[in-house]
């Protein structure tokens, strides 16, 4: 059953429909013309047939053997088709007795008798029997009357049969990519060629599909961004707790400032870095730590308010960046030699809009937005711990020369 429902869907429907198209345009094209068909016909009969008469009676033509044309013509008034035939000279003048068996011959066709180099010996004239004829085209049309019957009663069926398996085949479509569609399958597409209700249905299906398509895309699209943000937030929250726990911490300045600043460079991946401090008196900055930067450098490095980059930044207490760097300008340097670093930030280190000092951070990278919202952060606990620190260590200071006066 399932190989003969393939086999009809597959061959016998297709090849009905095709031969139903041909039967019913044949049919219409000689019910137009079937008169004229016909009476082609029979004249490419009547005409075959009085060449070939024609050139058979060269021979006779040539002996002037009359006996053997009203012979010949004899034989070929046999024909029931025939009705009467007549051999002339080359002046017209009948050769043989007119044998007639109709008053109105349906088609009388004439042609010339010549020999091989074309001189005239005379002609040779065919009419055709009307009643043989007119027979012959009643039966053709009686024919054709029932072919065109025929082609419309099986194309109509053909059409019935054709039109119910493209709906059933539609259906059976529509419900299998709707099964698609409920198990998450948005590819879908659905062929949407008419405007029946079926291809109405199926372009809702594609919209629908569309819209899922796109609904989803935004979907993950939005996710994707909440993800990273969710990384980077979580990258900075990390990086700032640690840093906390440093600056925490009981130090002198010197040892906070150099474990911030160790962790900041190695938390953003810089090669070198400088935090300077600023003293009111003197308006000035002073190296206070530094990475991976030779030791026989790190005092003799200062900056008055204005002067060399860390100067500028204290000055305007806006940052300054560096994507061309000189040669030298600030070198990494360890065992195996020195690099200068491709990019290079330089913030000021603010404590409620007062500048505690400048940190210039180098690094073989280019600093991300995430990288400088880290650091502007940083700097705010930074700020504060130096800050406190300078004061505990001032309190420090009067509370030894508070005792010394005492003793």
């Amino acid at each position: 059953m399932v190989l003969f429902t393939s086999i009809r869907n597959k061959i016998l429907v297709p090849t009905l429909l095709i031969t139903v198209t041909l039967l019913t345009l044949l049919g219409v094209s000689l019910a137009m013309n079937s008169y004229s068909g016909f009476t082609k016909m029979l004249n490419a009969k009547a005409n075959a047939t009085v060449d070939f008469l024609a050139k058979v009676s060269i021979t006779s033509y040539k002996n002037y053997e009359y006996f053997d044309l009203d012979a010949l013509v004899q034989e070929i008034t046999k024909d029931p088709e025939v009705d009467f035939a007549v051999f002339y000279d080359a002046y017209g003048a009948a050769l043989t007795k007119a044998v007639e068996k109709s008053s109105s011959p349906f088609k009388v066709v004439e042609r010339k008798i010549a020999g091989e180099n074309g001189k005239h010996f005379g002609s040779l004239k065919i009419g055709l029997n009307r009643s043989i004829m007119d027979g012959y085209i009643r039966n053709s049309l009686q024919i054709i009357g029932i072919s065109i019957v025929v082609a419309i009663f099986l194309f109509v069926f053909g059409m019935k049969t054709l039109s119910e398996r493209i709906v059933v085949n539609r259906i059976v479509e529509i419900e299998e990519l709707s099964e698609k569609l409920a198990d998450g399958d948005m590819t879908i597409t659905v062929s949407t060629a008419g405007f029946d209700e079926i291809s109405s249905l199926g372009r809702a299906m594609n919209k629908m599909a569309a819209n899922l398509r796109e609904s989803i895309a935004k979907t993950r699209s939005r996710n994707t961004e909440l993800e990273d943000w969710q990384k980077k937030e979580l990258w900075l929250n990390s990086g700032l707790n640690d840093l906390n726990i440093i600056l925490r911490g009981e130090h002198t300045i010197t040892e906070l400032a150099d474990e911030a600043l160790a962790f900041m460079a190695d938390f953003l991946g810089a090669g070198v870095g400088i935090v300077y401090i600023y003293f009111e008196k003197g308006e000035m900055l002073q190296t206070l730590s530094t990475y991976a930067i030779s030791a026989s450098k790190r005092l003799n490095w200062g900056f008055g308010l204005g002067e060399g980059v860390p100067g500028q930044v204290a000055l305007e207490k806006k940052m300054i960046y560096l994507d061309s760097v000189p040669p030298d300008y600030l070198a990494v340097t360890s065992p195996f030699g020195k690099a200068d670093p491709l990019n290079i930030a330089i913030m000021p280190i603010m404590y409620n809009d007062s500048l505690v000092g400048v940190l210039e951070l180098g690094s073989f990278k280019h600093f991300s937005d995430a990288d400088f919202n880290f650091l502007n952060q940083a700097l705010e606990g930074v700020a504060i711990a130096i800050k406190v620190n300078r004061s505990r260590a001032l309190v420090n200071d009067l509370l030894a020369q508070t005792q010394q006066h005492i003793n």
